[in-house]
């Protein structure tokens, strides 16, 4: 390979990576969006896609993954998610804070106390916020 052939090499990678990387920031502002229930309803499958593009492996249960490099939600970094088609009718996602505070995550998701949990309308569903096995604060999306 000559010299002249460098630069067209360097600049075709350029290229490539900077693909790759467009298609990463669309991927990563869906999961975003369907965390903040910003989604309309019937788009879990493109959300679990946008997942795998992220390289999020399966996670315990059916509908769980793990992300290598965490989101930010509402400005806190999320790591364990579950994508769940509209099985009943709703799309659900979860964003889950293990060891969280959830007057914390309730207050970053702008939720509102109500009957001993945290709850708001959003644009496309209903947030709430709960903590499961006393430890991890589940943000949880139903849509509409």
């Amino acid at each position: 390979m000559s010299r002249r052939h460098l630069p067209l090499l360097a600049m075709l990678a350029t290229l490539a990576s900077g693909g790759h990387a467009a298609d990463t920031r669309k991927a990563e502002a869906l999961v975003v969006q369907a965390l903040s229930c910003e989604v309309p309803n019937g788009k879990a499958r493109s959300v679990v896609k946008a997942l795998a593009a992220l390289g999020a492996k399966p996670g315990k249960l059916e509908g769980d993954f793990v992300l290598p490099v965490p989101v930010q939600v509402f400005g806190l970094p999320v790591s364990y998610v579950s994508a769940l088609p509209a099985d009943l009718g709703v799309d659900t996602y979860i964003a889950v804070f293990p060891s969280g505070n959830l007057a914390a995550v309730a207050a970053a998701a702008r939720l509102n106390a109500t009957a001993g949990t945290y709850r708001r309308e959003a644009p496309r569903g209903r947030l709430a916020a709960d903590l499961r096995s006393r430890v991890d604060v589940w943000l949880s999306c139903a849509t509409q």
